[in-house]
């Protein structure tokens, strides 16, 4: 291996690494375990009763909501909250911890910035502060600010396991128009909402003889197989195409004849989107039988949609 291509690995490594480091702990849904309150004294009391019962959810994209509930809450007589006694209203008021808005996580320095959107305390609503929280495995806890009473509220909390995808692999049998695949290998999988394609050439080879039209031919054969699992080449988020040395261009792929084909497909008025992609110059193991290019791509499944197929 060549001394530029070690460097470059360690770059991407080291990329990698850093934004590993970076991730962010605490997304997710917690469930409440302590709602307590440390007192001047040093000792340490339930805030919200013996048993509180709340969550928090922290999304990927910068939201969050926490509940917190005391242990036995005092129900109104009358049946509704609109005829309610001061010791009713007072009970329901000083039973909850509710807030929800904005946040950032700084991994680094354990601290959470919260934008409070709206608050169970109307005086919080549009503020800002900041937790420095505690990460010790899936127990996530924090302290708030000091109340005038001397007491600092704590929040204790478990993480609640995310559910796996349901996985259905795709066999050539569930897409007949797809080409054979090597044993032991999907032709897709499914996982959850995300489709994942395996690499595929132009099913006419024999025909199509230039990066451009192979891969036009590829794109078509794709958007059948989508179209075969209620999805469409709009929903397709990801793409990585390989392409193969080009013998009419002494060995060197065919970068503008790849381009040439992909855009009949994406960013056209009938299909605007776009996915991401990586494109690679490889030695195509079919370049024997004149295959210039191969694609594999990664779709998502639309909120309506549903899968077709599978085992």
């Amino acid at each position: 291996m060549s001394k530029v291509r070690l460097i470059f690995l360690a770059i991407i490594l080291a990329a990698s690494i850093s934004a590993s480091a970076q991730e962010n702990p605490i997304v997710g849904t917690w469930t409440l375990t302590a709602a307590d309150k440390l007192l001047p004294d040093g000792k340490r009391v339930p805030d919200y009763g013996p048993d509180p019962h709340g969550q928090v959810i922290f999304t990927a994209d910068g939201y969050y909501s926490v509940q917190i509930y005391s242990t036995d809450r005092l129900k109104f007589a009358s049946g509704t909250k609109l005829k309610g006694t001061a010791k009713e209203y007072k009970e329901a008021s000083l039973g909850i911890s509710t807030h929800f808005g904005r946040y950032t996580v700084d991994p680094a320095n354990n601290t959470i910035d919260v934008k409070i959107d709206r608050c169970s305390i109307p005086n919080v609503d549009d503020t800002t502060v900041i937790r420095q929280y505690e990460l010790k495995g899936d127990e996530l806890s924090w302290k708030v600010a000091v109340r005038p009473d001397g007491a600092i509220p704590i929040t204790v909390l478990k993480r609640i396991p995310a559910a796996r995808s349901n996985r259905i692999e795709l066999s050539n049998a569930d897409l007949p128009i797809g080409t054979p695949l090597p044993t032991g290998t999907s032709a897709g999988v499914w996982a959850g909402d995300t489709l994942y394609l395996s690499g595929a050439l132009d099913p006419d080879l024999k025909t199509n003889h230039t990066t451009e039209s192979q891969t036009v031919g590829l794109l078509k054969y794709f958007q059948k197989v989508l179209e075969s699992q209620n999805l469409s080449l709009g929903d397709v988020v990801m793409m990585r195409v390989y392409l193969g040395g080009d013998p009419a261009r002494d060995g060197k792929m065919d970068f503008e004849g790849m381009m040439a084909g992909y855009k009949q497909f994406f960013g056209t008025k009938e299909q605007p989107n776009k996915p991401a992609r990586t494109t690679l110059q490889v030695i195509l193991p079919a370049g024997a039988r004149g295959g210039l290019v191969e694609i594999d791509i990664v779709a998502i499944r639309p909120a309506s949609g549903t899968v077709k197929g599978g085992k």
